[in-house]
């Protein structure tokens, strides 16, 4: 990663490591917290700010790497690092559905003290984890695939 532009190439990895991270520490909060406590629904809120700007954060940082990595849109599509690459942002988008979701649709019938809907809440962020792992996997099978030779 150093070899192709260290300047920017380290604190983008950085960024999207940490992001990440603590994306993924809010939704295991989310998922394993009793909604019984107090504070639940503030603390609910809250991991729905902070995963918001995770989300940037990762968008912002993925893209960087990867277009310092992959070099034009078209490899992209005709190189296996930018096929994986690519899916990998799909899976993120997947994830920024399961985040719209949470903070649009389930939040506010928490919120609203709806029956049943921590319970929703705490099994649709278990799927969102689990896509997030799925894209967590893409993005270490990435380390593996050759990027495209860059000319110039």
């Amino acid at each position: 990663i150093a070899a192709i532009s260290p300047a920017l190439a380290v604190p983008s990895k950085a960024i999207h490591l940490v992001a990440g991270a603590l994306w993924l520490g809010g939704l295991l909060w989310l998922s394993l917290a009793d909604p019984r406590i107090e504070g639940y629904v503030a603390g609910a809120k809250r991991v729905s700010s902070i995963a918001l700007v995770m989300v940037i954060l990762v968008l912002f940082s993925g893209a960087a790497q990867t277009l310092l990595f992959v070099g034009s849109v078209q490899n992209l599509a005709t190189t296996p690092y930018g096929v994986l690459a690519f899916v990998k942002a799909v899976g993120l988008a997947a994830l920024v559905i399961f985040g719209a979701y949470h903070r649009f649709v389930v939040l506010p019938r928490v919120m609203a003290g709806g029956t049943g809907a921590p319970t929703k809440l705490a099994l649709s962020v278990q799927q969102e984890i689990a896509v997030m792992i799925a894209v967590i996997l893409l993005g270490g099978l990435l380390a593996y695939v050759p990027a495209p030779r860059l000319t110039g």
